[in-house]
């Protein structure tokens, strides 16, 4: 009876762990996830190391972090292996990498099943360390969130009787002319194999003329990557002023103050014919101009009257600057892309007429069509290349203090700098790209940007749609206060 009782017993925890199992594999197919692994190398060696997810419910855009011990690992490069179409944006200099894939025209969502891409790290010291990949935000085609758990990726660097050979080092120049800037600058070292991309941005009203490596003339580019350094090589980019268009740019006279003053200051001609127009007004007229005011309404339900960033969406989405993604949600976490953001600025210049845009990306009567080319034809914003402004890439923190920099110069604004309003206080100060910071310190010396903690600037993280909308509500304060 009793090795009846034992065999009851056990074929019952045999169940229970069966169905255990199943119901763990039944939870990991319904989750989505980044995949965690394992890695052994020797010391010496490069090791590959593969970024993979699981997704049940798919996505049109991902944003991940990586993070990894630099004392153990150095970033060498990083292949993205398309799963997810549209354009990635990456920072995969340093740690923590930002990994960003975006899809806006995407009508199906992309079903994550395998290999995002691969890293390729140089082992610098012997020991186990870990990778770990963290789950920053996922939007399918409606705009939900979509939630991926977090993973580790450990990797076990061993030790080895064969002397280590030291990394070949190599130099390269990165030049820039008069009117621009690159990024990264100077004297920049680098490990052989390693990725580098070198962005070119020219200052206001001027556009990249000639890109040089080596001598060798690549053409008006606004980026170029050195996908394996295996030399000491010389970068260099010239600028050249963009042609004039005619006429004072958006309907602005050139010291950026409307013609206000003068409708204003009326001759006497003028005032008897302006007296008398108001004396021929009929009273229906008079009426039909009266109900401009009306008080907003908030259509939105994830907008709260307590929300830090209520007043700006109340703003902008009055003005009609900004809509939302459906008729009841804002999605103010959203992120921004340069399509819209460059929209919105062409809708608060009470869309100027203005040359078409003439990218290979940039479709005839899309929604952004005009406001590229108004922008473009301002030196407000450039495009990535010649014949490509990638409307869908997603903008970041100091790529959108740079455009309101520049849009203030186009406005005609004084460009000095309080004394009383220290950037360098912030710890990520460092993090500004070169080119971006003397825009971080116009927009926070005139209130228009501020950090997103005490400390902090976050000019590397992706810009959202609450805080666009703040930024433009004090943008137009800036400009009544000229």
């Amino acid at each position: 009876m009793r090795k009846n009782n034992k065999r009851i017993l056990s074929v019952g925890l045999v169940l229970c762990m069966i169905i255990s199992l199943f119901s763990q594999i039944a939870y990991a197919e319904d989750k989505s996830a980044f995949v965690s692994g394992q890695y052994e190398t020797i010391l010496g060696e490069n090791v590959e190391v593969e970024l993979k997810a699981t997704d049940s419910a798919g996505v049109i855009a991902l944003l991940c972090e990586i993070e990894f011990d630099s004392e153990y690992l150095e970033i060498l490069r990083y292949d993205d292996a398309k799963l997810i179409g549209g354009t990635l944006t990456a920072k995969t200099d340093e740690s923590p990498m930002r990994l960003f894939w975006m899809d806006a025209l995407a009508k199906e969502n992309t079903l994550v099943e395998g290999t995002l891409g691969t890293f390729t790290f140089r082992t610098l010291k012997p020991g186990k360390t870990e990778i770990n990949v963290n789950y920053k935000e996922a939007f399918n085609k409606d705009g939900d969130l979509v939630p991926f758990e977090d993973a580790v990726i450990e990797v076990n660097i061993k030790e080895t009787d064969v002397p280590v050979v030291e990394a070949k080092e190599y130099t390269i120049n990165a030049l820039a002319g008069a009117n621009g800037k690159i990024n990264p600058s100077g004297e920049i070292k680098a490990t052989e194999g390693k990725q580098l991309l070198f962005i070119f941005t020219p200052d206001s009203g001027y556009k990249v003329n000639d890109v040089k490596v080596d001598g060798a003339s690549l053409g008006a580019v606004l980026e170029y990557t050195y996908e394996s350094v295996n030399a000491d090589s010389t970068i260099e980019v010239s600028f050249k002023k963009v042609a004039s268009s005619g006429g004072s740019p958006g309907g602005s006279s050139s010291s950026g103050k409307s013609d206000k003053e003068t409708i204003e200051k009326p001759t006497e001609e003028t005032t008897t014919k302006e007296e008398t127009t108001k004396e021929d007004t009929t009273k229906e007229e008079t009426t039909k101009e009266e109900p401009v005011k009306t008080e907003w309404v908030n259509p939105f339900s994830d907008v709260k009257t307590d929300d830090w960033y209520y007043e700006y969406v109340k703003y902008i989405n009055e003005k009609e600057l900004m809509k939302g993604i459906s008729e009841t949600e804002f999605a103010p976490n959203n992120t921004v892309t340069r399509a819209m953001f460059v929209t919105v600025l062409y809708r608060l210049e009470k869309e100027p007429t203005g040359a078409k845009a003439d990218f290979a990306d940039v479709p005839e009567g899309a929604y952004y069509e005009n406001a590229v080319g108004w922008a473009v034809q301002n030196g407000i914003v450039n495009g990535v290349t010649e014949t490509e402004f990638a409307p869908d890439n997603t903008i970041t923190r100091e790529q959108m203090a740079t455009i309101i920099h520049r849009y203030m110069k186009f406005k005609g604004l004084d460009m000095s700098v309080s004394e009383n309003v220290d950037v360098t206080s912030y710890e990520d100060f460092e993090n500004i790209s070169d080119y971006a910071k003397d825009a971080f310190r116009f927009a926070c010396s005139n209130g228009i940007i501020s950090g997103t903690s005490e400390t902090t600037l976050a000019p590397k993280e992706s810009a959202t749609r609450a805080q666009m909308a703040a930024i433009f509500q004090r943008c137009e304060k800036v400009l009544l206060n000229q």
